[in-house]
């Protein structure tokens, strides 16, 4: 297997869990961070993440880009992170460092780059194989 189809197979979709599944881990961790550090109470962010988690796979579920299961998972995932950080903040009353929250979120946009990018080479491919 070549070295550019590997790295496009990392990012494939899976049936239940998949390379994805640590972006909404780190995406739950990442929205309670920033509300948080924005002054949001808990109570606001925790209905601002979930908006955004829930609206984000309400979009993928309309676009039929990943199977119901995989979108469950993601979203078990999403509240995973954010109880990671509920956890960390509010239970231990740790709050992360904010460099801490910047390589979080840096990680997180990374590889959402990185997936956003292989995703597209998979298009291209099946474009051209539709040609």
């Amino acid at each position: 297997m070549d070295k550019k189809k590997m790295k496009k197979d990392l990012w494939m979709e899976g049936r239940w869990i998949d390379f994805w599944t640590i972006n909404h881990l780190l995406s739950g961790i990442s929205a309670g961070s920033l509300l948080y550090l924005m002054g949001i109470s808990l109570g606001w962010s925790f209905f601002i993440s979930s908006v955004l988690f829930l609206g984000w796979e309400i979009i993928e579920f309309v676009s039929k880009i990943e199977s119901p299961i995989n979108q469950i998972v993601d979203l078990v995932a999403d509240f995973l992170g954010y109880g990671i950080f509920y956890t960390f903040y509010y239970l231990l009353g740790k709050p992360f460092d904010p460099i801490v929250v910047f390589i979080i979120v840096l990680s997180f946009v990374i590889l959402e780059g990185w997936e956003f990018y292989t995703w597209r080479l998979r298009v291209k491919d099946s474009q051209q194989l539709q040609n």
